[in-house]
């Protein structure tokens, strides 16, 4: 397995650990009006999993993606097992009440041999017990916070070229909401593969839905063009969730 197809899912997971750098300091707050909460019940992990895209809500530039094999239900334990510091964040759901959640993961079969174009779809939710716990969960650490982020584990030079191909965007959609697009080098060689992809996450009352695509060397207006498809999925993934709270 070539050392792309090793980056692209390890920075999903990492990133999609961490709401709070999706969502900080970002616009959101979809509802005009105070409205009532519909997530105020309880919600099984059968509805979670008709609340996340399927390959036939995909855009059609990712048309070849393919279903991965973990997808599903997760438990605590799957849910921080491929995270950088999995105890820590073990503690902070705990901590904040995370209950359930389902993943669903869509990847270009091939782009270990050689990544091109639309990769990877990434859709999640999370339900936790209360709204207050899942707005918690939203105020996590800045990813320029490197005493409680990603960055912490990056050499000076990686975590300066990060911060530089950082982009926050606004989401409108939910209680709160916000977003993020990265544009960066596998490695340093000058021929490297450049690694695009942008993030939306919402919180719809006690549940907080993420969205992520990514694809490979990119232009920078195609780079750019990520982010209007993140907020398309996250709006999708928001209708969808409003259709299965509304079935009783």
């Amino acid at each position: 397995m070539g050392s792309a197809r090793l980056h692209l899912p390890t920075l999903l997971v990492l990133t999609l650990g961490l709401p709070g750098i999706l969502a900080c300091g970002s616009g959101g707050g979809g509802r005009a009006s105070p409205a009532p909460d519909d997530t105020a019940r309880q919600i099984s992990n059968e509805e979670l999993s008709r609340m996340v895209l399927s390959i036939a809500e995909l855009p059609p530039e990712y048309a070849a993606v393919v279903r991965e094999v973990d997808n599903g239900v997760l438990t605590l334990d799957k849910a921080v097992e491929s995270f950088y510091d999995p105890e820590g964040l073990r503690a902070q759901l705990v901590e904040y009440g995370w209950e359930s959640g389902y993943q669903a993961s869509y990847q270009a079969p091939k782009a270990d041999e050689k990544p091109s174009g639309p990769s990877i779809v990434l859709s999640k939710v999370d339900a936790y017990k209360t709204s207050a716990g899942a707005a918690a969960k939203l105020k996590g650490p800045s990813p320029t916070d490197a005493s409680g982020s990603p960055l912490r584990t990056l050499s000076p030079p990686d975590a300066a070229r990060f911060a530089e191909q950082f982009h926050r965007f606004d989401v409108d959609l939910g209680d709160e909401a916000g977003g993020f697009r990265l544009k960066t080098k596998l490695t340093g060689e000058e021929d490297s593969d450049v690694f695009c992809s942008a993030f939306a996450t919402f919180r719809r009352g006690r549940l907080i839905g993420q969205v992520s695509v990514a694809a490979y060397n990119l232009t920078d207006q195609e780079a750019k063009e990520l982010e209007d498809t993140a907020k398309d999925l996250a709006r999708k993934m928001n209708d969808q969730m409003s259709a299965v709270l509304a079935e009783r």
